[in-house]
């Protein structure tokens, strides 16, 4: 497969691929690096005719501990663009709304 990922792993075998969330050492947390990669894994394998099911899965102790909130929490909390607090808050929801 020709798709790469800091925190994603795919593995296929017939029809069946396995999506595993694949950084470990920080409990699968969903950073953004996992948040960016996700759509195109899932546009990668949507493309592959042979494959026919998706398991996602975790390697490590954990499936996931949940949102990253060292490296999301910065992100979302980062000054506003103007530096307004309406313009901050519609910035937030944004991104919260890309995330889903």
């Amino acid at each position: 497969m020709d798709f790469t990922s800091r925190v994603l792993t795919l593995e296929q075998q017939g029809a069946v691929t396995t999506l595993w969330l694949d950084h470990a050492d920080r409990r699968n947390a969903m950073g953004p690096d996992l948040w960016n990669d996700l759509p195109a894994a899932m546009q990668r394998l949507a493309a592959d005719r042979e494959v026919r099911a998706v398991v996602i899965a975790a390697k490590g102790s954990a499936f996931t501990v949940g949102l990253d909130l060292k490296a999301m929490g910065a992100m979302l909390m980062q000054a506003p663009e103007g530096g307004s607090e309406v313009l901050g808050r519609q910035d937030f929801y944004r991104e919260v709304k890309r995330l889903q």
